[in-house]
């Protein structure tokens, strides 16, 4: 007969011990008791772990890892406690994230790409992309176009802006060079040439007129349009229509058919007589074909001219641009009828800037710029600050 007073406390944990042990061995594959001292020295048998107050306990089973899920990308998923996974470290490659360095796989690919294009992920791999303005396969060629009008032709999504042209070929006489085009207005396909701004610059006078016909050199930064600005596309592209915007106004004057399509404006424009006196031309010029200008005020007529002499004092006047009151102009001008009327009456103000030193006229008439940006004067359109800039007008070639 036992007495439960021989039964000492060790005893009754040992017992227990060894039926827990057996237990939890079934479930867990333990090797060894529970609570057992171990430490770095003294390891706890196999299917234990030893535990943060130095005695063994069962390890957790395996499937107490982490749950297999799907992550989304950018998603943070909560390690189980105890499961020895990092909470912050994702359990799945989530790919690449919008501002992440292109992969390793895309060197082999991005090394062969042509200068003039960027190297872009396509799909699942990259692929080399000619930039706007830029025609090829992306890696053994990508070719500026002549024109923008040839940049529309093969993109028609293209956008207004700056694009490379070479109007003279890729790779031939002189390189590529940034443009300004429109592509929305009257039909889109538009090259900046050239802008006749009034900003306190006397650049397009009677003096230096050759600007607009032999001298080549560009005048301006295609990036700043409130200044007299030249493009080398008015040297070097062949043109048929033009297009005139005034600014800030908005009114647009379009002109098909000015050019043959052979040619520059500047050898179009050093071919034409100067100046002009044939009273019958008025209304006969080169007649407006799109846009929003119309004949009010000064304005006789919407069609476009060059070189015109002034007709107030008859046709000797007019052939000797230095008598009396000739306001006499130089390039593209518009049919205004200033103090005596219509037809071409003064038009060196309704011309781009150039008048030429009448009799009459101030000291450095020809070294000046006149400030009639072009149809702004008759039409009372040049709103802006004097010599600000404010008031200018573009000039487009397609």
């Amino acid at each position: 007969m036992f007495k439960t007073a021989s039964l000492a406390p060790l005893g009754w944990r040992l017992v227990l011990g060894l039926i827990g042990a057996v237990a939890l061995g079934a479930c867990s594959g333990s090797d060894g008791p529970d609570d057992v001292p171990c430490s770095e020295d003294d390891p706890c048998p196999t299917g234990q772990l030893c535990s943060a107050d130095g005695v063994c306990r069962p390890a957790p089973p395996p499937d107490a890892a982490a749950p297999l899920i799907d992550a989304a990308p950018g998603s943070s998923i909560d390690a189980a406690p105890g499961s020895g996974i990092d909470a912050a470290t994702p359990l799945i490659d989530a790919g690449p994230g919008p501002d992440a360095e292109p992969s390793p796989d895309a060197a082999p690919v991005c090394d062969l790409c042509d200068p003039d294009a960027t190297c872009a992920e396509v799909g699942d791999g990259y692929e080399c992309v000619c930039n706007p303005g830029f025609f090829g396969d992306g890696t053994t060629s990508c070719v500026p176009t002549g024109s923008c009008a040839e940049i529309l032709a093969m993109d028609p999504s293209a956008l207004s802006g700056l694009y490379a042209i070479d109007p003279d070929g890729d790779g031939v006489g002189a390189p590529a060079f940034e443009v300004q085009c429109d592509m929305l207005r009257e039909g889109g396909g538009w090259t900046l040439v050239l802008v006749s701004s009034d900003d306190g610059t006397d650049t397009w006078t009677m003096a230096a007129r050759t600007r607009m016909t032999t001298d080549t050199a560009p005048i301006g930064d295609v990036h700043v349009l409130d200044r007299d600005f030249k493009s080398p596309a008015y040297h070097a592209l062949a043109f048929r229509d033009l297009l005139f915007v005034h600014v800030p106004s908005g009114v647009t004057a379009e002109y098909e058919g000015v050019g043959d399509g052979s040619g520059d404006v500047g050898s179009f424009l050093g071919a034409l007589p100067y100046p002009v006196c044939d009273l019958t031309l008025a209304g006969n010029g080169h007649a407006l074909t799109g846009g929003s200008l119309t004949a009010t005020g000064q304005l006789c007529d919407t069609d476009l001219y060059f070189n015109l002499g002034d007709h107030e004092s008859g046709e000797a006047v007019c052939q000797d641009p230095r008598a009396g009151a000739n306001t006499a102009s130089f390039g593209p001008v518009w049919n205004m009828g200033n103090n005596n009327g219509c037809p071409f009456d003064d038009p060196g103000l309704a011309s781009l800037g150039p008048q030429d030193q009448c009799a009459q006229c101030g000291p450095g008439t020809d070294t000046t710029e006149h400030e009639g940006v072009g149809f702004g004067t008759p039409l009372n359109l040049n709103t802006g600050d004097p010599g600000s800039g404010e008031n200018r007008m573009l000039m487009f070639a397609r």
